[in-house]
């Protein structure tokens, strides 16, 4: 039990912590900064828990003390910080499904034009923002006008491609 509270606690320190860094200034690559803040509390815990000295508690609790406890309280942060650093990905560029949802919902009940969402919805707002992020994360470089991908964008490009191959995914999105 120990390990769940102190996990949860430490993981909601962490999103109060991004909250107000963000709040001071956007990171540009935000995922692996909020990744950063979540490992680092995490990483702080395992090393402070075990330490001799006056027992510490939350809400009844005890900290983690044992090695056992400690790896428990690791996994529940890990598995938190990563189930985050996915709902994050959404929180942090509109998806284009998303987008729409947010046109639609504006137009209120008297609804929009499928053509007149196409025309709204053209390339600058829906492939910019991701084609940004490519070149923010160095997965492809612009060159001449072209985007050609970097040998960090293959990899992730063959991951991505061999296990959609394995769950018969197809190429398609």
């Amino acid at each position: 039990m120990s390990a769940l509270v102190w996990g949860l606690a430490v993981f909601a320190f962490g999103l109060a912590l991004q909250l107000a860094l963000w709040r001071l200034r956007l990171p540009k690559r935000q995922t692996v900064a909020l990744l950063l803040i979540q490992f680092g509390l995490t990483l702080a815990g395992c090393a402070l828990f075990p330490v001799p000295g006056p027992e510490l508690t939350l809400l009844g609790t005890p900290a983690p003390h044992t090695p056992a406890q400690t790896a428990h309280f690791a996994l529940v942060c890990t598995a938190l910080a990563l189930a985050w650093m996915i709902t994050w990905s959404a929180v942090e560029a509109d998806s284009p499904s998303l987008v729409i949802m947010r046109r639609v919902r504006q137009a209120g009940t008297a609804g929009i034009a499928k053509e007149t969402l196409a025309r709204e919805l053209d390339g600058r707002v829906l492939f910019e923002p991701r084609l940004n992020d490519l070149l923010t994360d160095k997965m492809a470089v612009l060159s001449g006008g072209k985007y050609t991908l970097t040998a960090k964008g293959l990899r992730m490009t063959r991951l991505i491609m061999f296990w959609r191959g394995l769950m018969r995914l197809g190429k398609g999105g």
